[in-house]
């Protein structure tokens, strides 16, 4: 015996934009009465219930194809397809994601595209394992929870290019973070090590300190046309050095921090020199001033 099918709803108006013909009530009910469905109106349409044996009929596209094929196919207009494209909104009351990528490719970040999914293990050596949300199905073992920050996958990357000779490395990354109860947020975030300028004649070579990164940071809230309007406090993630932290607030909440990665962390990563990093929502970063005309002055 099949099991009993549910019903599929149908709108009248997924009809006529599909088929781009109106089709009457009592013909569409015709139809399916024709092919043993069983027909219920609602409001906006019908709910359709398809017998046990037309287990190709799942979705409301299944049954407008129906429709189409029973009224027939002759009956439908030919419509040359179209090419309108959409024009993109460009909202002056925030900072676009373009904008903040291309200021820390202007201060020597290189984009990275790190694995939503990582290792437990990897989120425990950060003390970010808590509240994570584990797959049902993973790839495999190193792939089993979605990353709670993006900090984890971009250190992992540091430290390969530094297995591979790289002196100086400064990566970022946008990317979406997830929690075990569903919530996503859009952060960017971003680590380095090394030295603070490239080698050159006219400065002198000296290691990257956590100003340097703070100065990155700050440069990112320049966007926002009110940088007065964050404040840095004392903080202390289990990730990062005591001492070498702070939190970054706008409005009195916090959006993010900025670091000293802990020795313990480094020492996990198998990484000798310093690395400084910083995480920050995209959504609380991004609202900016928007700016106000004047009249020109009378005089030049």
């Amino acid at each position: 015996h099949l099991p009993a099918r549910e019903a599929v709803a149908l709108r009248r108006a997924r009809i006529e934009r599909l088929l781009g013909i109106a089709v009457a009530d009592a013909e569409v009910e015709r139809i399916f009465a024709a092919l043993d469905m069983r027909v219920e109106r609602t409001t906006d349409g019908w709910r359709v219930t398809p017998p046990s044996r037309r287990f190709d009929i799942a979705i409301e596209e299944d049954l407008v194809e129906e429709v189409a094929r029973i009224h027939g196919y002759d009956r439908i207009p030919d419509r040359a397809p179209g090419g309108a494209l959409a024009t993109p909104s460009l909202r002056e009351d925030r900072v676009g994601l373009a904008a903040l990528r291309d200021l820390l490719v202007a201060r020597d970040y290189f984009e990275a595209i790190t694995f939503a999914f990582v290792a437990p293990a990897q989120l425990a050596q950060w003390h970010l394992g808590d509240g994570a949300l584990a797959l049902a199905n993973p790839l495999s073992a190193d792939l089993a929870v979605m990353r709670t920050s993006l900090l984890p996958g971009l250190a992992a990357a540091l430290a390969a290019n530094r297995r591979r000779q790289q002196a100086r490395v400064r990566l970022f990354e946008v990317g979406r973070v997830f929690a075990a109860n569903g919530a996503e947020t859009l952060r960017i975030a971003g680590v380095a090590c090394g030295a603070a300028f490239d080698e050159q004649w006219g400065i002198a070579k000296r290691a990257l300190d956590f100003f340097d990164v703070k100065g990155d940071v700050q440069s990112l809230l320049a966007l926002t046309h009110a940088p007065e309007t964050f404040a840095f406090a004392p903080a202390a993630p289990a990730w990062a050095h005591p001492g070498q932290c702070a939190a970054l607030t706008r409005g009195g909440v916090v959006v993010g921090h900025v670091a000293a990665v802990h020795p313990d962390v480094r020492k996990a990563l198998d990484l000798d020199d310093d690395v400084y990093a910083f995480e920050l929502d995209i959504e609380p970063l991004t609202a900016r001033e928007v700016p106000k005309a004047q009249a020109l002055s009378r005089f030049p």
